[in-house]
C-alpha cells in the first residue's frame, strides 16, 4: 500500500536503526512501541496498532535526525546514565 501524500502530514524525527544500515525508527507515543522503517526520508504508511493513534489511517513523513541532533541526544542520555556515578 502506498501512502497518500498529505500536505499537513506530521514530520517525525527518527533515530538510525541499529539492525539496518540507513533504516529509521521512532518511539510511538500511542502504541508504546518502536516503529521501524527502511531507508530514505519521506511519506510512510503507519504501522501503529493502537485504536487511539493519530497515526492510524493517516500518513506521516519521517526524517532522520541530523548528526548534531543525534550528538545532543547522545550527550543527554550519557549524562542521565552517568548521574549515579557522580
Amino acid at each position: 500500500m502506498q501512502p497518500t501524500e498529505t500536505p499537513k502530514a506530521p514530520v517525525i524525527k527518527c533515530l538510525p536503526r541499529p539492525d539496518f544500515l540507513g533504516g529509521m525508527m521512532f518511539w510511538c507515543p500511542f502504541c508504546q512501541r518502536w516503529h521501524y522503517h527502511g531507508r530514505g526520508n519521506g511519506y510512510r504508511v503507519p504501522h501503529c496498532t493502537s485504536n487511539d493513534s493519530l497515526f492510524k489511517g493517516n500518513d506521516y513523513k519521517i526524517k532522520m535526525m541530523s548528526k548534531a541532533e543525534l550528538r545532543e541526544i547522545r550527550q543527554a542520555i550519557d549524562d542521565y546514565l552517568n548521574q549515579d556515578k557522580r
